[in-house]
C-alpha cells in the first residue's frame, strides 16, 4: 500500500524546506529516544525538525495500518460515517485514510502537541477535502472531550500511556464515539494486550466488537505467549529510504487493532467467518492455515481436493476473513 499521491507531494514540499542530513540526523535521534520511552504519555518530539522527520518515518505506516481496518470494517454492509474525531491525531494520517474511503464532512483532530498540529495544517492544506478540520488543543488525559462523532480513532496512543490512565482514555472515548471506535496499536506482545484488555472493557460494558474478532463472546484462545496481529506492506517513498537507511522500496508494518460499535442498531456480521491469524503456508498441493472464529484457534490444513476454498485461500493474508 501506497500514500495517496497528494499526500506524498505534499511531505515532499514541506521537507524540501529542510536541509536533508538535519531530517536525517533528527530522525536517528528519534528513533533512540522512542526505545528509550517510558510511556508516561510524555512527548518524544522536541522540535519542529523532529516533528517532520517522524512524519515522514511514520505516516505511510500509520495512514496503511488505518486504511486497512477501515477496510475490514467497511466490509460490514450496514457501515457508513459522515463525521469523525481523531484523538491524538498527530501529524494527520488518519485524516487521509478516512477521506479516501468516506464522503466525511466533519472532522475534528485533538492534539496537544503544538508541532504536530503546525505540521498537520501543512499538509492539509494540499488536500480541498482537509482544509476545514477543526483542530481542538487539548489533553485527553486531564479535560473531558465535548465533541461527538460517528467514528472516533486512537491509533498509536494507547501505548503511550501508563498502564493506569489506559482503559481511563477508552471510557472517554466511547462515551463520544456514536457509531464505532477504532484503536491501532504496535503488532507487538504489549500493543495487543492493550487491545485484549479494551476488548474485555468493552464486552463487559456491554458494546459490541466488529473487527477483527468475529462473533465476540468472551472467549479468546490466545495463549498467554502468543498474540494477534495484522500486517500490511508499505511502499517507501524515497525520503523514507534514506532517512531509515533502507535498501528494499518496502516496509512491513504489524499492528494489532480493535473496532467497537456503540450503536444500538446491531451491525451485519457474519459470526461463522474466520479471521486468518498467520500468514497461510502455501506448498505442494496443500494451505496450512492459522484461524479465528468466535475465540476458538483452529490450525487447518486445505488441499485442493477442496477446489472452492483452495483457490479463495491462495488469495488471502493475514487479517482477511475466510
Amino acid at each position: 500500500m501506497r500514500i495517496p499521491d497528494l499526500l506524498e507531494y505534499a511531505i515532499e514540499k514541506e521537507t524540501g524546506k529542510y536541509n536533508i542530513k538535519d531530517l536525517k540526523e533528527a530522525a536517528l535521534n528519534l528513533s533512540k529516544r522512542y526505545m528509550d520511552n517510558k510511556r508516561t504519555g510524555e512527548s518524544f518530539l522536541r522540535t519542529g525538525l523532529d516533528t517532520i522527520s517522524y512524519s515522514v518515518i511514520r505516516m505511510p505506516a500509520t495512514y496503511s495500518a488505518i486504511r486497512t481496518c477501515l477496510e475490514k470494517i467497511k466490509e460490514l454492509k450496514d457501515f457508513n460515517i459522515n463525521s469523525l474525531l481523531d484523538i491524538g491525531s498527530g501529524t494527520g494520517a488518519a485524516e487521509w485514510a478516512v477521506t479516501e474511503m468516506f464522503d466525511v464532512n466533519d472532522i475534528v483532530c485533538l492534539e496537544r502537541e503544538k508541532a504536530m498540529r503546525d505540521l498537520s495544517k501543512k499538509y492539509f492544506s494540499y488536500n480541498e477535502e482537509l482544509k476545514n478540520v477543526k483542530f481542538i488543543e487539548a489533553d485527553i488525559l486531564n479535560e473531558e472531550l465535548k465533541e461527538s462523532k460517528d467514528l472516533c480513532i486512537l491509533s498509536y496512543m494507547i501505548n503511550e500511556l501508563s498502564e493506569k490512565n489506559r482503559l481511563k482514555v477508552i471510557e472517554k472515548v466511547l462515551l463520544c464515539t456514536n457509531k464505532v471506535l477504532l484503536v491501532v496499536e504496535p503488532g507487538t506482545p504489549e500493543g495487543f494486550e492493550n487491545v485484549k484488555r479494551i476488548r474485555e472493557y468493552a464486552f463487559e460494558k456491554g458494546y459490541e466488537i466488529i473487527a477483527p474478532c468475529t462473533g465476540f463472546n468472551g472467549r479468546c484462545d490466545i495463549p498467554e505467549n502468543d498474540w494477534c496481529a495484522s500486517s500490511v506492506r508499505v511502499q517507501r517513498t524515497k525520503i523514507h529510504k534514506y532517512l531509515k537507511d533502507a535498501e528494499i522500496g518496502f516496509e512491513d508494518e504489524k499492528f494489532s487493532y480493535i473496532a467497537i460499535s456503540t450503536s444500538k442498531q446491531k451491525l451485519n456480521i457474519d459470526k461463522n467467518l474466520k479471521r486468518i491469524l498467520r500468514h497461510p503456508k502455501i506448498q505442494n498441493g496443500r494451505i496450512e492455515v492459522k484461524t479465528c472464529m468466535q475465540g476458538e484457534i483452529k490450525e487447518e490444513l486445505i488441499t485442493k481436493k477442496n477446489k472452492e476454498e483452495f483457490k479463495l485461500l491462495k488469495k488471502k493474508n493475514v487479517g482477511d476473513l475466510f
